[in-house]
């Protein structure tokens, strides 16, 4: 039940919000704080080159406002707050539904949803994916010391 309320909030946040934020992004201060909060970068090197090979294949939306990161270091930053979302998310789930059987199906939804946003959105991250499966097994790794 959790789970559900949990995907119920995001996917409103994400096709309800996230596209008015996107649309209104100059009509209020509260919007602005949210898409600052959208594009910050949690953790990334300005002067790493490896740091390409592994955002590259982020879409050409993945931020918000990308047109306007003049100097490219967002395309620098390994990790991001939509990438900690993933991590949480799947952490939860993987905590709740520990077996295998369920950890490879929401796994599975994990890419399945990478794969729509790209075609749907152009908004993708890779790297998402490799964060649902850490969140997993942090999450069925902490149900199984219980």
């Amino acid at each position: 039940m959790v789970v559900y309320i949990l995907l119920t909030i995001i996917l409103i946040y994400c096709f309800i919000v996230t596209p008015y934020v996107t649309n209104h992004k100059n009509d209020n201060a509260l919007y602005k704080k949210m898409n600052d909060m959208h594009e910050s970068c949690i953790y990334g090197c300005s002067s790493c080159n490896t740091y390409n090979s592994m955002t590259g294949g982020r879409g050409s939306n993945y931020f918000i406002e990308s047109k306007s990161d003049v100097n490219n270091t967002k395309s620098k930053c390994l990790t991001t707050v939509w990438n900690l979302s993933h991590l949480f998310l799947y952490a939860i789930i993987g905590y709740i539904y520990p077996d295998p059987v369920s950890l490879v199906s929401w796994f599975s939804v994990g890419v399945s949803f990478e794969i729509w946003e790209k075609y749907a959105y152009n908004c993708e991250d890779p790297l998402d994916v490799v964060y649902n499966g850490l969140g997993l097994i942090i999450g069925s790794y902490y149900k199984s010391l219980r």
